[in-house]
């Protein structure tokens, strides 16, 4: 659980080119700096879970270590964040309209994570590697310890698998990324059923110029 989490944030740090008002004309990403990609930059999340209220909240430090242009041209951005064997890392890969998360550890050619751009209210598309449907439900207003973000995209997904399920819903703010999660999970394979809830936070941030 711990790992799919660090990853997705990973994962949605990079999208910050999104507006309420995105031109479905021109979906194309621009490699202007738009997005946080820079190298040194610094992302700090808390979790809590309703159903533990004797359990500490949890804090992730997600930063970006490297980036470069692959022989496609593609801009491939690393993450890195500690965990209990070192260090864990992913990467973006930055293509056209499309941002492909993979971790470092998967051995497949199919991405972990997919972003479509631009986001717009009502979108959908499939992830290939987990077979996911991602959908843009809404854009609002989100609070959050880092901030208030006045204008925010509301992503959802579901994942079904033998004995449970999972449904996230993830609040992306332009130039910044992922600021908010809700993760509901449930499982049957032991009766009774249980089910939990658990939201993660932005806390902090920081993005240098990367002129």
């Amino acid at each position: 659980m711990r790992t799919h989490l660090l990853w997705l944030l990973c994962a949605l740090l990079i999208l910050s080119l999104v507006t309420c008002t995105s031109k479905s004309t021109d979906p194309t990403i621009p490699d202007d700096g738009m997005y946080p990609d820079a190298v040194g930059s610094r992302f700090v999340f808390v979790n809590t879970q309703d159903s533990d209220s004797t359990r500490p909240p949890d804090t992730s430090v997600i930063e970006i270590t490297a980036k470069w242009t692959d022989s496609t041209g593609a801009l491939i951005v690393h993450f890195e964040y500690p965990d209990i064997l070192g260090k864990g890392g992913y990467t973006a890969r930055i293509y056209g309209d499309t941002v492909d998360i993979k971790q470092d550890n998967n051995p497949t050619d199919q991405p972990n994570f997919r972003i479509l751009f631009p986001l717009e209210v009502g979108r959908q598309w499939t992830v290939p590697g987990p077979d996911l449907v991602v959908s843009v439900d809404s854009c609002d207003q989100v609070e959050t310890p880092a901030g208030t973000f006045r204008k925010a995209y509301l992503l959802h997904y579901e994942i079904n698998a033998i004995g449970g399920s999972m449904v996230i819903e993830l609040w992306i703010a332009p130039g910044v990324g992922m600021v908010r999660e809700d993760h509901w999970t449930s499982m049957v394979v032991y009766p009774p059923a249980e089910e939990t809830h658990s939201v993660t936070e932005l806390v902090t941030y920081s993005i240098p110029n990367d002129d």
